[in-house]
């Protein structure tokens, strides 16, 4: 009985992996095409401002489409699509993800990815989401992803 649990346990981690896997995967394709733009100085910019959001299929898919003046507009094709509206202005936590809802739109920020890419690749989420950190923090900025250096 033990193995046949290691085995569903290893399962789930490799496929909650190949699910990390395809989703950078995606979000590094179409950074490459808005550096290509000139909508990023760098796939690393790209990565800390995209890479680290929650974005739909179709968002993601409208964006793919998208030509390099639309991407570099004020407002593109797929704002509303991407981040819808949102009222009142706030920012909060939950299930690992920030929800922050500015000027009318609401962004969704996963913290394992923000985390991942603020720090090149150097950190990790400690999964603690809120304005106090896993130590006692405080966040200055209210809900924040709190990391660890690796």
């Amino acid at each position: 009985m033990k193995s046949s649990t290691c085995i569903v346990v290893f399962v789930a981690i490799l496929s909650m992996v190949y699910i990390a896997c395809n989703s950078d995967e995606k979000y590094k394709d179409l950074c490459k095409e808005m550096t290509e733009c000139n909508t990023f100085e760098s796939q690393t910019d790209c990565m800390q401002s995209f890479g680290v959001l929650v974005l739909s299929d179709e968002c993601t898919d409208l964006m793919y489409e998208s030509e390099c003046t639309d991407h570099n507009s004020n407002y593109p094709s797929y704002r509303d699509t991407c981040f819808p509206e949102c009222s009142p202005d706030e920012k909060y936590c939950e299930n690992n993800k920030i929800y922050y809802c500015k000027n009318g739109h609401l962004s969704v920020y996963d913290c394992y990815r923000v985390c991942r890419y603020s720090q090149e690749d150097l950190g990790s989420y400690s999964g603690s989401c809120g304005a106090y950190g896993p130590n006692g923090e405080v966040s200055d900025e209210g809900a924040v992803c709190w990391c660890e250096a690796q």
